[in-house]
Formats: C-alpha cells, structure tokens, sequence
C-alpha cells in the first residue's frame, strides 16, 4: 500500500482524536521506510499517540515492531536558549 492509502484506510477506521494523532503520525517523513520493513503490520489498526509524527526512526520501529505495544517517552521541552 502507497502512504496515501494506508492514511486513508486509518482514517476511515478511526475518528476525531484518534484520526488527529494517526494523520500526525502519517505525516511523519520517515514512516514510509519503516514501513518497509514491518510489511505483514496493520498499521490501520494501531493507536497511534499524539506525537508519532515527530517521532524519529528508532521510536517508529519500536511502535510499529511491537504492534503499538511499545511507546516512546514523551521527549521534554526544551528551554529556550537565553
């Protein structure tokens, strides 16, 4: 399935926050490569977290490798500089 597919699968199966957060997350440049490599994951089917679309590769395999078992921590804010 091309990236714009799998987008609209999820969003069909998934309403307001939920489609929110899974857009933010197929937004992410990097999704498509590890999708590649996870080719047998329903992608439509896992709960994606608000944050998924600033994510970067290692935290997408983690997710995706474990079917959204595995979250990444939420990264902190960083200070602005002074």
């Amino acid at each position: 399935l091309g990236a714009s597919q799998v987008l609209d699968t999820i969003l069909a199966r998934k309403e307001g926050a939920a489609a929110t957060c899974a857009l933010a997350a197929m937004n992410n440049p990097l999704l498509p490569s590890v999708l590649q490599s996870y080719p047998d994951v329903d992608v439509a089917s896992l709960d994606w977290p608000e944050d998924a679309g600033t994510w970067e590769r290692k935290e997408l395999d983690m997710f995706i490798g474990s079917g959204g078992f595995l979250k990444p921590k939420k990264k902190k804010p960083q200070a602005a500089a002074a």
